[in-house]
């Protein structure tokens, strides 16, 4: 279980071209009553909603003399720098009026600011800097699900985007970080059944709270994971009586995997669950996740290092580690596919992990 066979491992160069293709959060929707300034990948970017309501996501900074776009207003479908006026389309980047040059004048052809992929979906804004190597992550569970959700407040970490997924997914820490919110549970991990699919995982293992009298959760559950890589994760928490909560992980990457000094991430994360579930309301739904959140926080700021390895003989493994080692495979095979390798070499590489 220690080394990745006779696998290269991907340099952070490599790391860093295959996150730019790949999606991530960078907002809610409901944080962006006026433009919101966030950071992916050591981009400085401006999040912001036309009139319409579509989600755009544009640099920061105006073509003009720099000023910061996010102190600005929309028009339309443009963001208007607060300096000097000038209005700039999300959909393309371009400037489209220069209040100092008057009405009929010509925009200057080079009045361009980067623009880039936005979508909406689960109440969160998802961007993606490159042409996309991979879809929008969709997790099979939520088809047909009719589920009710809401996005949880972000979470801000001292970690990268992998040791959050992990930690998400990280079975045998409960015991230890959750004790508070998760009950007392048997710190002895059973085998873990773990299928891996290229870029995704899957596990299934049964949850017992109900020896925690202080516990939020005082109940059996059957968990069902499934890992999208580069950094999402659905957990299915089907409940005694048969009702299914869902809890979607995603991890956004402030930093580089290039830059110097510690990795610094979001998580954004959706909780819902189908209509026959009566336990909480989805607000309570909400709070008691963000606990869960909180105890993780201390653990995952004073990491070393801050993002998970992916040299699996740089530590020691037990079988408790299975789903984490299988989800660097994971990574590792998505880092190969969004850098253009071959579909036979990808294949042949994931094979061998």
């Amino acid at each position: 279980m220690g080394d990745a066979g006779d696998e290269q491992l991907p340099t952070d160069e490599e790391v860093e071209r295959a996150l730019r293709r790949a999606w991530f959060p960078v907002a809610r929707i409901a944080d962006l009553e006026r433009p919101r300034r966030v950071e992916l990948l050591g981009e400085t970017l401006v999040a912001y909603l036309d009139e319409g309501g579509t989600p755009q996501v544009v640099a920061d900074r105006c073509g003009h003399r720099g000023a910061s776009l996010a102190d600005g207003h929309v028009e339309g479908d443009r963001i208007v720098c607060p300096y000097h006026g000038w209005q700039w389309r999300g959909g393309d980047g371009r400037c489209v009026h220069i209040p100092s040059l008057g009405p009929e004048a010509v925009i200057p052809p080079r009045a361009l600011i980067a623009r880039h992929h936005a979508r909406e979906q689960w109440g969160l804004v998802w961007c993606c800097l490159d042409e996309p190597a991979v879809p929008l992550p969709w997790p099979d569970a939520l088809d047909g699900s009719g589920w009710i959700h809401g996005p949880g407040r972000p979470i801000a970490i001292a970690a990268g985007p992998r040791a959050a997924t992990e930690n998400f997914r990280d079975v045998a820490h409960f015991p230890f970080v959750h004790a508070g919110t998760m009950g007392h549970l048997d710190a002895v991990v059973a085998p873990l059944a773990v299928e891996r699919d290229g870029t995704e995982v899957r596990m299934s293992r049964t949850y017992d709270a109900r020896g925690g009298q202080d516990a939020l959760w005082q109940e059996r559950m059957t968990f069902g994971y499934h890992a999208i890589a580069p950094a999402f994760v659905c957990l299915r928490m089907e409940h005694e009586d048969g009702a299914v909560r869902f809890l979607l992980n995603a991890p956004s990457p402030h930093t580089a995997p290039t830059a110097p000094g510690r990795p610094r991430s979001t998580i954004f994360w959706v909780e819902g669950f189908t209509p026959d579930y009566r336990a909480m309301t989805l607000d309570e739904v909400l709070e008691s996740e963000a606990q869960v959140y909180d105890e993780d926080s201390p653990i995952l700021d004073r990491l070393e290092p801050g993002e998970a390895t992916l040299d699996n003989g740089a530590e020691v493994h037990t079988p408790a580690d299975r789903y984490t080692l299988a989800y660097r495979q994971a990574f590792r095979a998505f880092v190969r596919l969004a850098n253009g390798a071959p579909a036979a070499e990808t294949a042949a590489s994931a094979a061998a992990d």
